[in-house]
C-alpha cells in the first residue's frame, strides 16, 4: 500500500493524474532495469524523450491499482508476475521514506510466515539496491539518452512528490535511483 496524497480530502484530478503518471514512469524504469531490459529505455529516449516508458512493459508486468482505500488516498499496488513485486517495492522505497517503513513491516510479517533465512537475504539484497541505486546511468552509452533519462526521472519524481524538480527531496530520490554520486 502507498499513500498517493498526504492529508488532502479533495484534490484536483490533474494532481492525481500527474502523480499516477509519475509513479508509472518510475516503476517502468525500475522494472526494465531489474529485468535486464534497460537498453530499451536508451533506444526510445534517444528517439523521443517524452515516450511513455510503460509501453515497453508486457501486459502482465504492468503496475495495477488493486484498490483505493475508502476515505483516504492509500492505494494498493499489484502486478501479475512475481518479478514485478520487487520492482514495486523498489519504486515505493525510492519515492517515499514511509515506503521504506511500510516495506520493512511487510517483510517482517512475511518473515513470520516464511522461512526466515530466505526473507532476510531478499531484504538485504533489496535494501542494498535501494540504498546504493541501480547504476542506471552507467548502462547508457548515449549522452543524449543519459540527459533524457535524468530529466525524465527528475520530472517524474518532482511530479510524484509534488515538489520542485531541484528540491533536496527530488534530488536525493533521483540520486538513489540513478546512483549519481556527484550530480545530486
Amino acid at each position: 500500500m502507498l499513500q498517493i496524497v498526504d492529508g488532502e480530502k479533495r484534490l484536483p484530478a490533474r494532481i492525481l493524474e500527474k502523480r499516477l503518471r509519475a509513479l508509472r514512469t518510475l516503476y517502468a524504469i525500475v522494472h526494465l532495469s531489474l529485468t535486464d531490459r534497460f537498453n530499451l529505455v536508451q533506444d526510445v529516449l534517444a528517439k523521443d524523450p517524452f515516450y511513455d516508458l510503460e509501453l515497453l512493459l508486457h501486459d502482465d508486468e504492468l503496475l495495477y491499482i488493486e484498490c483505493l482505500a475508502p476515505g483516504s488516498w492509500y492505494i494498493t499496488l499489484w502486478s501479475k508476475v512475481r518479478s514485478s513485486y520487487h520492482s514495486i517495492l523498489q519504486t515505493v522505497s525510492i519515492v517515499s521514506v514511509r515506503g521504506r517503513e511500510a516495506l520493512l513491516k511487510k517483510l517482517e510479517a512475511e518473515a513470520r510466515l516464511k522461512e526466515l533465512d530466505v526473507e532476510e537475504k531478499e531484504f538485504e539484497i533489496f535494501t542494498q539496491k535501494a540504498d546504493y541505486g541501480l547504476n542506471l546511468m552507467d548502462r547508457l552509452s548515449s549522452d543524449s539518452a543519459k540527459t533524457a533519462l535524468r530529466d525524465r526521472v527528475e520530472e517524474a519524481l518532482g511530479n510524484f512528490l509534488l515538489l520542485e524538480p531541484h528540491s533536496v527531496e527530488v534530488q536525493n530520490a533521483k540520486k538513489r535511483l540513478l546512483d549519481e554520486k556527484d550530480k545530486a
